[in-house]
C-alpha cells in the first residue's frame, strides 16, 4: 500500500532533521545569508549578540547605515564571540578594542596610567619591526655592515619587548580572570558584550563615514570593506595608502571578509 504523498513528504521532511541537526538550526533561524548560518551554526553563542547588533545598527543608522552582517562578521573573525579575549596587543572584549578608541567612544576603561607597561610593550614592538626594516632597507643598498648593525639593534629591542610582553600579559589576566564576571565588566566595559556590539556599530559608523569623504568614495560595498580593515589596521593607514595596505594581516583581514564561506572558525 502506498502512503499518501503529504505522508510521504512529512516523513521525508522528519527523515531530513534527524539525520542532518543542522537544518533544524535553519529552520528555527531562517535566513537567506548564508555567512550568518556558518556563523549561528559554528558559534552557536553568537545567537545573543544578533538581535544586540542589529538594533545597534538601527541606532547609529543616522550617522552612517551599517548593514549588520559586516559587524556580525567582524566579531566572529576579531573573537569568535569570546567576551574576555585579550590580543598580544591588548585589544579586549568580543569586539577587540584598544583603550583609547574604547575610552574615546565613551565606555568606561580604566585610566590610561593602568595600562602604561603596556603601553612601553607597543612602543618596543614599533620599534624593533622598525629597526628590522632598515636592516632589510640598509642590504638592499648594500650595506651589509648597516645592516648588521640594524639587525643586531632591532634583536636587542625584541628581546626586551618578549620579556616584557610575558610579564604584562600574565600579571594583567591573573588581575583580570582573578574577578567574577559582574567584577570584571564593570572594572573595563570592553570585557561586556552588549557593550562591545554598540561600540563595534557605532565605530564601524564614524569610520564609514570618515573613508567616505577623505578617499571620495560613493560604492558602499568598498565603503564597509575599507572601513572594516581601517578598524583592524587603523585609519591613518588607510587613508596614507588610499586603500588596503599591503600588509599581510591587513590583506588577510580583507580577505576574510570578502571570503567568508572559507574561513575556517
Amino acid at each position: 500500500m502506498s502512503l499518501p504523498l503529504e505522508r510521504r513528504d512529512f516523513l521525508t521532511l522528519c527523515a531530513g532533521i534527524v539525520l542532518a541537526p543542522h537544518n533544524l538550526l535553519t529552520a528555527v533561524d531562517e535566513t537567506p545569508d548564508r555567512d550568518l548560518q556558518k556563523i549561528l551554526r559554528e558559534l552557536p553563542h553568537a545567537k545573543p549578540h544578533i538581535p544586540r547588533i542589529q538594533a545597534a545598527c538601527e541606532k547609529y543608522a543616522p550617522l552612517y547605515p551599517v548593514p549588520f552582517i559586516w559587524p556580525v562578521k567582524m566579531v566572529a573573525i576579531e573573537s569568535a564571540y569570546n567576551p574576555d579575549a585579550i590580543s598580544n596587543s591588548y585589544a579586549i572584549g568580543s569586539a577587540q578594542f584598544m583603550p583609547a578608541t574604547a575610552r574615546e567612544l565613551g565606555a568606561q576603561v580604566p585610566p590610561a596610567e593602568e595600562f602604561a607597561r603596556q603601553e612601553e610593550v607597543l612602543t618596543l614592538r614599533r620599534q624593533y619591526q622598525s629597526k628590522f626594516e632598515e636592516a632589510v632597507a640598509a642590504f638592499r643598498r648594500g650595506d651589509d655592515s648597516l645592516a648588521a648593525h640594524h639587525r643586531e639593534k632591532a634583536r636587542t629591542l625584541q628581546q626586551m619587548h618578549d620579556e616584557l610582553h610575558m610579564k604584562t600579559t600574565t600579571d594583567y589576566k591573573e588581575k583580570v580572570f582573578a574577578m567574577t564576571v559582574d567584577e570584571r565588566r564593570k572594572y573595563d566595559a570592553r570585557f561586556d558584550p552588549e557593550v562591545s556590539d554598540d561600540l563595534l556599530v557605532h565605530y564601524m559608523a564614524i569610520l564609514c563615514r570618515s573613508v567616505k569623504k577623505e578617499l571620495d568614495l560613493i560604492d558602499d560595498s568598498h565603503i564597509l570593506l575599507l572601513a572594516a580593515v581601517a578598524y583592524n589596521a587603523g585609519i591613518g593607514n588607510v587613508k596614507r595608502k588610499s586603500g588596503i595596505p599591503v600588509v599581510s594581516q591587513n590583506v588577510e583581514y580583507a580577505n576574510k571578509l570578502m571570503l567568508f564561506q572559507n574561513l575556517k572558525l
